[in-house]
């Protein structure tokens, strides 16, 4: 299905002419004309599958409707919070005096936001309306993508907002996750009423283009750091990645990965949430570019920001909760590409291993490790 079904030509002439997009993504055909009819909506979908256009050009079109109305983006992270800003300004000129205020930029003294589009995380959101610069009887529609991640980490924030929120009766609600759980799904139904959960398919762990594997160390006795580093050039030397993600669980570890690989001569990068704001966004600048061959990032990398070309991601460590396994690998299939995923199954993971390996095929790598 074209674009040109639910929009304007003009629009779908721009995203086809500028941004090479001729037809909508699976969710997207289910979505956005349920979110252009003001439809309250969960909507599930694998990461890489078109989420954030879903709201942003509804979102867009819906805005030109009503005068004086205002859509809220809630957003868990200061890089996903850029990359929506981003979009929003992309498709922004083809609309009429669209402005856009990212709460998680330094702005100047500002004493009321005006701007139709509002870009903040739920503790940002309430600040900005105990100190009267948001109104919130002026929303039309709030957009909580992350959805899990708001919900865990902004639990109370999120109570609280929406208590303030319980008097606008003409609000729509639309929340996006890629792995949010049913029983969470159906506690949101509860607490909004009329909302339609949307899914692409019901197994949020399987994703058609990206292929897991299991690099098998559990013959090693006694892993090191040294051992894992070492098996970890031996696969690199075996995939030969044309960009790669490396997750580990730490700044240390994220250092340690960082300067061994910089010792084997490859164009590698650094990323965790502990860098200066200014280090972060040129080094997500420099992976935008492909200016490295890998990127050795925390679980700061795997929540919604979207890394052009990433081929492969090699999980150095296992994250603690396995849900977040699916993130890391979603950094790679995107869209209509194919990607593969690799975990170490060592003696201490073992338990961790057998879980990720109740929900998905992994094919084996055996590496002749010492």
């Amino acid at each position: 299905m074209k674009f040109s079904n639910f929009f304007e030509k003009r629009i779908s002439n721009y995203l086809e002419e500028t941004d090479h997009i001729k037809e909508l993504l699976p969710i997207q055909e289910i979505a956005i004309p349920k979110i252009l009819k003001k439809q309250n909506c969960i909507i599930v979908s694998s990461t890489g599958s078109g989420k954030t256009l879903c709201y942003v050009l509804p979102t867009l079109v819906n805005l030109q409707d009503i005068d004086n109305n205002q859509v809220l983006v809630l957003i868990p992270t200061n890089e996903l919070s850029k990359q929506v800003y981003n979009v929003y300004l992309h498709y922004a000129k083809l609309f009429n005096n669209v402005t856009i205020y990212n709460a998680f930029n330094k702005h100047k003294s500002v004493k009321n936001i005006s701007s139709q589009i509002i870009i903040a995380n739920p503790y940002e959101t309430i600040k900005l309306f105990k100190n009267g610069m948001i109104n919130l009887s002026t929303l039309t529609t709030i957009i909580i993508d992350e959805a899990d991640m708001i919900f865990d980490f902004f639990k109370d924030e999120w109570k609280m907002l929406f208590y303030y929120l319980k008097n606008n009766n003409n609000l729509q609600y639309c929340l996006f996750s890629a792995t949010l759980h049913e029983s969470l799904a159906n506690s949101i139904k509860k607490e909004i009423p009329n909302t339609l959960l949307i899914q692409d398919k019901k197994d949020i762990w399987n994703n058609d283009n990206i292929s897991h594997h299991l690099v098998n160390l559990e013959h090693v006795i006694n892993i090191t750091l040294e051992i894992k580093l070492k098996a970890l050039n031996l696969l690199l030397k075996q995939i030969n990645p044309f960009f790669a993600l490396i997750f580990v669980n730490s700044k240390k570890d994220a250092d340690i990965v960082y300067h061994s690989l910089l010792k084997q001569e490859y164009k590698v990068g650094v990323l965790y949430s502990e860098l200066d704001h200014k280090i972060r966004k040129d080094v997500l600048l420099k992976a935008n570019r492909l200016e490295y061959q890998i990127l050795v990032c925390t679980d700061l990398a795997a929540r919604g920001i979207d890394l052009i070309g990433v081929s492969d991601v090699i999980s150095f460590d296992l994250p603690k909760d396995d849900i977040y396994y699916i993130h890391r690998a979603g950094r790679t299939g995107r869209g209509k590409y194919k990607g593969n995923s690799y975990i170490f199954n060592i003696s201490k993971d073992v338990n961790k291993v057998l879980k990720l390996k109740d929900k998905l095929y992994f094919k084996k790598i055996k590496l002749q490790v010492k």
